[in-house]
């Protein structure tokens, strides 16, 4: 069984030799040759309303490989964007969306040469990778505030599955928060709909049809009916730009 010590080490080490990364660091202007870059504007302007601490991590991660903050940076886009086709509150679908852009900073913590493989995890890697949840959970406690608290509680619960076969607790149906569900949901899909170091991006019915088997599996039944009703199209279309 791994020694969660090194990954928790490294963590450390990482935040404590950080560069300074204020808020203005960010330039999502940058992202204009991205025909995407409209939604990285957007949300810049939502990113920018996270604790110091909060948005530092998020810019840490910008640092790792295996395209770490551009994925949480779509998952809060599509997380965001599907909370506003539920019906949710404008204020609720944003701090939604501010939560889900932090759901893996616990891979801060973990190794490049795990994050980058482009062959099947051992179990020994499988168990370290699976600690990413509630190391990122546990940093975002530690920044506090009601921002950090939701964001924690995505961290933790983004891979846990409807039928209780996820982790890191094993919890099921409504036993997991909504907001973890939501982002469980589009966590999947980008990972779906764009290039991964062990395979190209599906295609939209290929992406469709392996979500649909599982249905009421990984993915809560009512959750993923209106997803696939009401925002397919604009979900392919913010994760399309990491193909």
């Amino acid at each position: 069984m791994p020694d969660p010590a090194p990954a928790r080490d490294t963590c450390a080490t990482t935040l404590s030799f950080a560069p300074d990364a204020s808020r203005d660091a960010c330039r999502p202007e940058s992202r204009n040759n991205d025909p995407h870059h409209r939604y990285w504007l957007a949300d810049a302007r939502l990113m920018r309303s996270l604790p110091s601490a909060a948005w530092t991590l998020f810019r840490l991660a910008e640092h790792k490989r295996g395209g770490t903050a551009t994925h949480m940076w779509r998952v809060g886009s599509l997380a965001w964007r599907f909370a506003q086709a539920l019906g949710m509150p404008a204020v609720k679908a944003q701090a939604l969306g501010l939560a889900a852009a932090l759901h893996d900073t616990g891979k801060l913590c973990i190794s490049n040469a795990i994050l980058e493989k482009p062959g099947r995890l051992t179990p020994d890697e499988m168990q370290v990778m699976r600690m990413h949840p509630q190391l990122g959970a546990d940093m975002l406690d530690a920044i506090g505030g009601a921002a950090c608290a939701l964001a924690a509680t995505v961290a933790r619960t983004h891979h846990e599955r409807y039928d209780g076969g996820g982790y890191p607790y094993g919890l099921s149906g409504n036993r997991i928060p909504l907001a973890g569900r939501i982002v469980a949901l589009v966590d999947v899909f980008d990972a779906l709909a764009s290039h991964r170091p062990y395979r190209s991006a599906l295609r939209p019915a290929q992406i469709v049809a392996a979500m649909l088997a599982e249905r009421g599996r990984h993915f809560d039944p009512w959750l993923l009916d209106r997803f696939l009703e009401r925002s397919l199209g604009p979900a392919l279309e913010i994760s399309s730009g990491a193909r």
